[in-house]
């Protein structure tokens, strides 16, 4: 992380940044495709032998749950490199569909109060869903969408003509380095052509009926984070189609910031705020 970047860490997570270096090299620069570990909740997936440092804690998913009295199916979607788009979003939508058909019976939801909630990754598939149910015939009803630091385009390239400002100004910061995203992205979507498609990079989308359905939407940006701006285009891309939008910029944290509750008092402070977004809107 450049010096300029641990400045605007907010007290909290830039003790703990400066307390626990990174110690592994990035992932742009292996040549091969190793296993991942993924910490939950919170943090960047793992890759190598070196046990998460856990900046987020159980707390931050059960105590909004419990706090908004919501159900949190966990969808077993199949994962890259072994299963490439769409592997996941087919399978992230076949369980909407479940859920909506059966969640009722099965599972003693309202699925009339239905969120659709993503993180990073999740972010996207949550994008992507939420589009698809706007567009399917009859339309799945969605009551709410939660994008929290998403990726919502996937054409960017290492020419830095097509970056934006958080690309450049963010470009080699942890957790999230601007070619460690495009490693993962190559993972995820081997074939370039797939790129630019609203269902690998939902703000391509054109069609108008991908937003009649869409409901209202909350953007979470963190300041530090290069993908900041993308989100940030997103809203106005949501706008635009005149989708009732907020967004929430969280500052002094990065990419997977928001998430360290057990280490600053920022995270919290959104944590909260997350928790009244959804009593107040789902």
């Amino acid at each position: 992380m450049a010096p300029d970047s641990y400045n605007k860490l907010a007290p909290g997570f830039r003790e703990f940044f400066l307390a626990n270096p990174r110690r592994l090299p990035p992932l742009y620069g292996t040549s091969w495709s190793p296993a991942f570990r993924q910490p939950l909740p919170g943090g960047p997936p793992d890759v190598g032998a070196e046990p998460p440092i856990p900046v987020g804690s159980q707390r931050i998913i059960d105590l909004g749950n419990f706090s908004v009295q919501v159900m949190v199916p966990d969808v077993d979607y199949r994962l890259a490199p072994e299963h490439p788009y769409p592997a996941a979003v087919n399978d992230s939508w076949n369980s909407l569909l479940w859920l909506h058909t059966d969640g009722a019976e099965q599972l003693g939801i309202d699925t009339d109060r239905i969120a659709l909630v993503g993180s990073s990754a999740g972010g996207n598939l949550a994008a992507v869903i939420a589009q698809r149910a706007s567009m399917n015939f009859p339309r799945v009803p969605i009551r709410l969408q939660v994008l929290v630091v998403p990726v919502v385009d996937a054409s960017h390239t290492e020419d830095r003509a097509s970056w934006t400002q958080s690309m450049i100004e963010y470009e080699t910061d942890f957790p999230l380095p601007v070619l460690d995203s495009f490693w993962l992205r190559d993972r995820y979507l081997p074939n370039p052509e797939d790129w630019k498609k609203p269902e690998a990079s939902p703000i391509y989308q054109e069609d108008p009926a991908a937003f009649e359905g869409t409901p209202s939407t909350l953007i979470v940006v963190a300041e530090l984070d290069s993908l900041r701006n993308d989100g940030e285009l997103y809203a106005q891309v949501l706008e635009k189609f005149s989708v009732p939008v907020t967004v929430k910029l969280v500052k002094g944290l990065t990419h997977m910031g928001v998430k360290a509750d057990r280490v600053c008092e920022a995270a919290r402070d959104f944590r909260d705020y997350l928790v009244g977004f959804f009593k107040d809107n789902l």
